[in-house]
């Protein structure tokens, strides 16, 4: 696909989702593997995590090679704003220790910044089939049905607030309304996007 010329952005999103269900697909090869006697099996999470990032950069190399995926270890290595425009960000287990467990709110995510500007995101949760995505300056989409986010009158006692699962031991809260811990922030994102939290 990389002939030089700078690529459109449907073609980008078309990869990018393409690639989130691929990937998805292999992440449910993993999907509630975890041992049921350790609250945490980092070993599951890590070769799932390992092998989603490089089927990603197999995938990017063979389609867009000019492009580059964000990693801790290699920022600002080799970006400029000419050739070298496009940053993916992916990360491959969102909501991990829902995902080792088997439970089904986990997910993927994948976005593409030109120039550090957001090109798009994509987020699938493969247990669920959920698929959200968004290109800059559109609307947002669950599927292919539009994402509105409906209006608000104010908090009270019904409200929900969505957060990390520690959050009582860091901070005193006076919220009136139901405090929720999901275990995958993306997912909580989406879901008040689409108006359900």
């Amino acid at each position: 696909m990389s002939d030089g010329k700078k690529p459109e952005v449907d073609d980008l999103i078309g990869f990018g989702i393409d690639f989130i269900h691929q990937a998805g697909e292999s992440a449910m090869v993993f999907y509630g593997k975890g041992r049921p006697q350790v609250k945490f099996d980092q070993g599951v999470v890590t070769e799932a995590e390992i092998q989603l990032t490089e089927l990603f950069k197999d995938q990017l190399h063979q389609h867009f090679p000019e492009h580059k995926l964000f990693s801790v270890d290699a920022v600002n290595q080799e970006y400029s704003h000419e050739g070298k425009r496009y940053l993916w960000a992916f990360d491959p287990l969102e909501g991990v220790a829902n995902f080792q467990a088997g439970i089904p709110l986990w997910g993927l995510s994948l976005a593409l910044l030109e120039n550090f500007w957001p090109v798009f995101g994509v987020f699938f949760m493969p247990a669920t089939g959920d698929l959200f995505h968004a290109r800059a300056g559109c609307c947002a989409y669950w599927g292919r049905r539009e994402i509105t986010i409906p209006g608000s009158d104010g908090i009270d006692d019904e409200s929900t607030l969505l957060t990390y699962s520690r959050f009582h031991q860091h901070y005193r809260s006076e919220f009136p309304g139901k405090i929720r811990s999901l275990g995958c922030t993306s997912a909580h994102l989406c879901y008040v996007a689409m108006g359900r939290a």
